[in-house]
């Protein structure tokens, strides 16, 4: 399964993509390539962890002794642990190009196929017209301080990385470190930042993307035709998010360089602490402090990709919203075709149905 770039619109700072993940397959959803790449996450730290013990297993095998670290093995461990940061980031990178190819194509699909086939504009007069502003229209979230829960969740993830790098500064060079409580210590840090990344405390893996789409979303709410109205060309904004997604774009962006500059910071912290800038190097401190950082690494993968997820969401309820209010627009239209002129009506008729029935296609997601 290799990742097809089929997205002609790619954001500017998603050129540096370059080497495209292959464990996300072309025909997944965004919520499946979320899934996919915290799949590959799990896996290639296992195998990681598994080609280390294997050859401590071999060398105790071998010489009935304890592997001693030479330099090279040093080296070696340290390469390992930069390559599977290099990895999640990369997977992330995989994730947002996918997210923003599919969010793209059903935002150019209804621009293309549905808006700009209206011959006409749709504007306040006609929707306070056309629209029962009592009558339930979509049920949706609140999606309250959107933006600001995101930067909180950044702030976290910018907090959480400086404290695990003090939390271990230095200790890697020590003899005299207590293995077992430098691990409670990264353990400890580590679900410090989750929990504020998501608000509350999170006690399960699993339960630590929903809380951070809960924290994103806010409150479920039904919505009436009157907020239609009144968010449909102002406030919200939803045809325009619907035509071009520029909210959507922002929030993916953050996101996106809030990763980026993680994971750069991750790899810094790893080199700093590896065997060629530390005259005395314990490798299974080393060992202990890249776990930690592989959890916080998967982390804010899964911060990431929750984030993005729920931007999406939101893109499609606009989407819903601009496709209902446009539907109505275009029969409307069709029907006073039909009353002008029998003759004329026919050939009217026939494009204005065009552009009614292309709204039902975009609804598959």
């Amino acid at each position: 399964m290799v990742y097809e770039n089929h997205n002609e619109n790619i954001p500017d700072y998603l050129s540096e993509y370059c080497n495209p993940t292959n464990c996300i397959p072309k025909y997944a959803t965004i919520d499946e390539a979320a899934f996919f790449i915290a799949e590959d996450n799990i896996r290639t730290y296992n195998e990681m962890m598994e080609s280390l013990a294997l050859n401590e297993l071999n060398v105790l095998e071998s010489t009935g002794q304890e592997v001693v670290y030479e330099q090279a093995e040093k080296e070696s461990l340290y390469q390992k642990a930069k390559t599977l940061i290099t990895k999640l980031w990369n997977n992330y990178q995989g994730f947002v190009v996918t997210a923003n190819n599919a969010i793209a194509e059903k935002s150019k699909g209804f621009r293309n196929s549905v808006y700009n086939k209206l011959g006409g504009k749709i504007t306040k007069d006609f929707l306070r017209e056309n629209i029962d502003s009592e009558k339930k229209f979509v049920e949706t979230y609140t999606y309250k301080d959107f933006k600001d829960n995101i930067s909180r969740i950044i702030t976290a993830f910018d907090n959480g990385r400086y404290e695990l790098a003090n939390d271990i500064k230095g200790e890697i060079g020590k003899d005299d470190v207590d293995s077992a409580a430098f691990s409670e210590k990264i353990k400890a840090s580590v679900n410090s930042t989750k929990n504020k990344a998501a608000g509350k405390e999170v006690s399960k893996e699993s339960g630590f993307a929903n809380a951070i789409k809960d924290r994103l979303r806010g409150e479920k709410v039904t919505r009436n035709g009157q907020w239609v109205i009144d968010n449909f060309l102002e406030g919200d904004k939803i045809l325009k998010e619907a035509i071009d997604y520029v909210q959507t774009r922002a929030y993916i962006k953050m996101a996106y360089n809030n990763a980026k500059r993680f994971f750069n910071s991750a790899i810094d912290t790893i080199t700093k602490e590896g065997p060629s800038k530390r005259k005395e190097f314990n490798a299974s401190l080393y060992s202990t402090l890249v776990s930690g950082i592989n959890q916080l690494s998967r982390a804010l993968s899964t911060a990431g990709t929750a984030t993005v997820s729920v931007a999406s969401e939101r893109f499609r309820t606009c989407l819903s919203i601009s496709m209902r209010v446009c539907s109505k627009f275009a029969s409307q239209k069709k029907d006073k075709k039909e009353t002008k002129a029998n003759g004329e009506s026919a050939m009217m008729s026939e494009s204005t149905t065009t552009t009614y029935d292309r709204v039902s296609s975009l609804f598959a997601w």
